[in-house]
């Protein structure tokens, strides 16, 4: 059509005669993931080796990475953003020897780093410092051996409508032998998890 101007012509009209200008505006994103619109579906793995020892943990012993120094495991960015929620689907177990008898487990989760961290092979139990922090726990029952590991498929117990909400992006975890377990010298755990975010 003869004389059609685009939006773009009208736009700068009206600006320049509010005193402003349009070229060259640029709107930036209020968060980091431009273009995304609602959640998205997330899978972390989270690992570590225990002591080269094969020292048999007891009933309710901490299944941990050092006697003397433990770090506790990891689960990165599994929020979208800081202090964002998130629903756990699934979350598998895998270790590094096929050993089945007694090989019970179950994986404690905090939404921020536990006060309370225990030496591997120590007796553990629940610490109240911990309390605001713990989100749920995952348990370990259903060994399936393989050739030289064996997997599990955990069992939440945190199955149900409301999201886990960590503090920042992470996810934290303390494993647990919930029988009286031989472990391997230097065996090594390795965790994951899937899940949603918002």
């Amino acid at each position: 059509m003869a004389g059609h101007k685009s939006a773009e012509f009208w736009l700068e009209e009206i600006w320049h005669k509010l005193g402003g200008a349009v070229s060259g505006l640029v709107l930036g994103p209020s968060e980091s993931h431009i273009g995304t619109v609602g959640g998205h579906v997330f899978a972390v793995k989270g690992e570590f080796t225990r002591p080269t020892d094969t020292a048999p943990y007891a009933a309710n012993d901490a299944v941990m990475n050092s006697t003397s120094a433990p770090v506790v495991i990891t689960f990165t960015n599994v929020a979208r953003v800081a202090a964002t929620g998130v629903t756990i689907m699934t979350c598998k177990l895998c270790k590094s020897t096929n050993v089945t008898t007694n090989a019970n487990f179950r994986l404690w989760l905090y939404s921020d780093t536990p006060a309370s961290i225990p030496n591997d092979n120590a007796a553990w139990l629940q610490a109240w410092a911990n309390c605001d922090l713990r989100v749920g726990w995952v348990d370990f029952t259903n060994p399936i051996a393989g050739s030289d590991c064996v997997t599990y498929q955990g069992v939440l117990s945190m199955a149900g409508p409301d999201p886990i909400i960590p503090t920042a992006r992470n996810l934290y975890g303390i494993l647990q032998a919930t029988s009286a377990y031989v472990p391997g010298n230097a065996e090594i755990f390795s965790i994951f998890i899937r899940g949603y975010a918002e």
